[in-house]
């Protein structure tokens, strides 16, 4: 696995600061380098923004993608997926919606071989006033505030 992405920059953002929103096709250029001309653009976006903390934002929905794309059309295992976002995290240079649900989620996902989006849903859900999150998937019973029925 080709990660590309790397920063030293360790200081927070400030919150008024832009910061621009990542779509996932821009992560997997970064990740995968299989499109040429995809990467130089996403690399010179990044240069051009080097050493702002939080400069670029990836929402969950991203990186749930991410994960499916990564998985389902490079062959990634579960485990690269995870070291990718995990990655992300080690960076100054990402902004999360959750950074610590975020941590946690890939925690968990390693720890217990389950699928990053249920446990994303999971711990989204009990990040909220929900009770529990209510699944058919049984794989999820061993997520926090889940019930299978």
């Amino acid at each position: 696995m080709r990660l590309l992405i790397a920063s030293s920059v360790r200081a927070s953002r400030s919150d008024a600061a832009p910061m621009i929103g990542l779509d996932t096709n821009v992560l997997v250029s970064l990740l995968t380098a299989d499109e040429p001309a995809q990467l130089k653009a996403a690399s010179r976006l990044l240069a051009a923004h080097d050493g702002e903390p939080g400069a670029f934002f990836v929402n969950d929905m991203v990186l749930v993608e991410l994960v499916w794309v990564l998985g389902r059309l490079y062959g990634f295992a579960p485990a690269e997926a995870l070291t990718a976002i995990a990655s992300l995290l080690e960076s100054a240079a990402f902004s999360f919606e959750d950074r610590d649900r975020l941590s946690h989620a890939v925690r968990l996902c390693g720890e217990r071989a389950c699928d990053f989006a249920d446990t994303m849903i999971a711990l989204k859900n009990a990040s909220t006033p929900c009770e529990y999150t209510a699944t058919f998937v049984k794989a999820m019973r061993t997520l926090p505030g889940v019930r299978v029925l």
